[in-house]
């Protein structure tokens, strides 16, 4: 099947792993658009490891979340006593995006999870489209969200 017009004219960034990103974080713009994980570092396609499509107004202000050492990574906050997960990961496809970067990153072992992204004027919509066609298995798609035979 032919990629869609839309998506044949993304011009992508080329990927980089997480761990080369949070040496190298002077290469995300500041700028608005859209991001993409992958479990891969060719080419973007339907159905081929997808993770987690997301969007940012300003893509140096919101990688940068994502770049935490997975082996400190406090997912859960434990305010007033009880912990809870923690309040900036309201959405569940982003926690399981770090729950896997956290797993495949244990014992220093690299994530083999791959970053890029594209500069656009109407993030919101880009990213919807994105989700639409490229099918991640960590954005909410229903009961879609983390499971295994996704990713």
């Amino acid at each position: 099947m032919t990629a869609p017009a839309w998506f044949s004219s993304i011009q992508w960034s080329t990927p980089v792993t997480v761990e080369a990103l949070r040496i190298a974080r002077h290469q995300i713009p500041r700028a608005p658009g859209v991001y993409v994980f992958t479990n891969y570092d060719g080419p973007l396609a339907q159905n081929t490891g997808v993770l987690y499509v997301g969007k940012a107004s300003t893509l140096a202000t919101r990688l940068p979340g994502y770049l935490v050492d997975p082996q400190t990574m406090m997912l859960m906050s434990s305010r007033s006593g009880t912990p809870r997960l923690n309040t900036s990961l309201k959405h569940a496809g982003k926690v399981h995006l770090l729950v896997k970067l956290q797993q495949r990153s244990r014992n220093g072992a690299s994530s083999g999870i791959w970053i890029r992204w594209a500069q656009a004027p109407s993030p919101h919509i880009l990213e919807t489209l994105l989700i639409g066609y490229l099918h991640p298995a960590f954005n909410t798609h229903g009961n879609r969200v983390g499971r295994d035979d996704d990713y």
